[in-house]
């Protein structure tokens, strides 16, 4: 399967993108596309060349209908583990729930001996906006 780009031509709502791709550029329902922005670009330590730009992840979306030029692509439904938050808990509950992520992120894994000067830190990457790159994923 050949990687398909395209674009956010439209959000119609906090789960649902419009893309600039559809039956024309082999676009099938069901197939997970990433949305993403460029970062900084990366260089070649030995030879100074562009290695290329970060892919700042901003999420994953399925396409659930295919046009002639466009496609409709939904977020990926979420794991369900727990009740969702009362509304007046929402921002607690979220602020608890990224930092346990990060912490589980980090905990399991060995720390390198890095230099610490030289660590840029972690990019952090915008809300998803008309005009995000999109590119299609192979599904796992």
């Amino acid at each position: 399967m050949s990687i398909i780009y395209g674009k956010v031509a439209k959000i119609l709502d906090e789960y649902t993108l419009v893309l600039n791709i559809g039956r024309k550029q082999n676009v099938k329902e069901g197939m997970t596309f990433l949305v993403y922005e460029d970062g900084d670009e990366v260089l070649d330590p030995d030879t100074g060349e562009s290695l290329g730009k970060l892919e700042m992840v901003k999420g994953r979306v399925v396409v659930s209908h295919v046009q002639d030029r466009l496609a409709y692509a939904t977020s990926e439904r979420k794991e369900t583990t727990a009740e969702e938050p009362h509304p007046a808990q929402v921002l607690s509950a979220m602020m608890a729930r990224d930092h346990q992520e990060k912490r589980e992120a980090t905990e399991n894994r060995k720390k390198l001996h890095v230099r610490p000067n030289a660590m840029s830190g972690m990019p952090r990457a915008n809300p998803i906006n008309v005009g995000d790159r999109v590119r299609s994923i192979e599904d796992i």
